[in-house]
C-alpha cells in the first residue's frame, strides 16, 4: 500500500497523542471522514496539515468539516482542530477557540492560519481575526488529553 502525503502528516500528531501516557483508545470517527479522530471516548480531533514552511501555516476547513465540527460540539463532546505546520509545530484550537475568530453559523468554507512570531507562542486566526491567546508549542497533545 502506497503511503500518501497526509498519513505522514496526520501520523506525526497522533503518534504524540499515542506516547502519552494519558492516552486510552484512538478511533476513526463514525461519520469516516479522514482525518476525524475519537480520542478516548469522549473527544473529537479534526486534523489537518500544510507542507508549507511559514512564516503563515494556512488551512482550508469546508463546510462539511465545520459542520462536523458543530455537530460534535452540539454533542457535548471535547473538540479540538489539531492544525500540522508542516514540520515545525502542531497547533491545538479547542472549538471554542475556533468559533470566536469563524462565525459560528457560517456554510461557507474557510481558510485559518497559524503563525508565531520570532519564535514565540502560536497564534491562531481567520482573515483579520485572531485568537485573543496564544498557543504555547508544548501544548500538544497535553491539551487534547486533559
Amino acid at each position: 500500500m502506497k503511503i500518501q502525503l497526509q498519513d505522514l502528516y496526520h501520523g506525526a500528531a497522533l503518534m504524540q497523542v499515542v506516547e502519552d501516557p494519558n492516552f486510552k483508545a484512538l478511533n476513526k470517527a463514525s461519520d469516516g471522514k479522514y482525518g476525524h479522530y475519537v480520542l478516548n471516548s469522549d473527544t473529537r480531533l479534526f486534523v489537518k496539515y500544510t507542507t508549507g514552511s511559514g512564516p503563515e501555516f494556512k488551512f482550508n476547513l469546508s463546510p462539511d468539516d465545520l459542520d462536523s465540527i458543530r455537530a460534535d460540539e452540539d454533542k457535548g463532546h471535547a473538540v479540538f482542530l489539531v492544525l500540522v505546520c508542516g514540520e515545525e509545530s502542531i497547533c491545538p484550537v479547542p472549538a471554542s477557540e475556533l468559533w470566536n475568530v469563524v462565525d459560528r453559523t457560517t456554510t461557507a468554507p474557510k481558510q485559518v492560519w497559524v503563525t508565531w512570531p520570532n519564535g514565540g507562542s502560536m497564534r491562531f486566526g481567520c482573515g483579520s481575526h485572531e485568537m485573543t491567546k496564544t498557543i504555547p508549542h508544548n501544548s500538544f497533545p497535553k491539551q487534547v488529553l486533559s
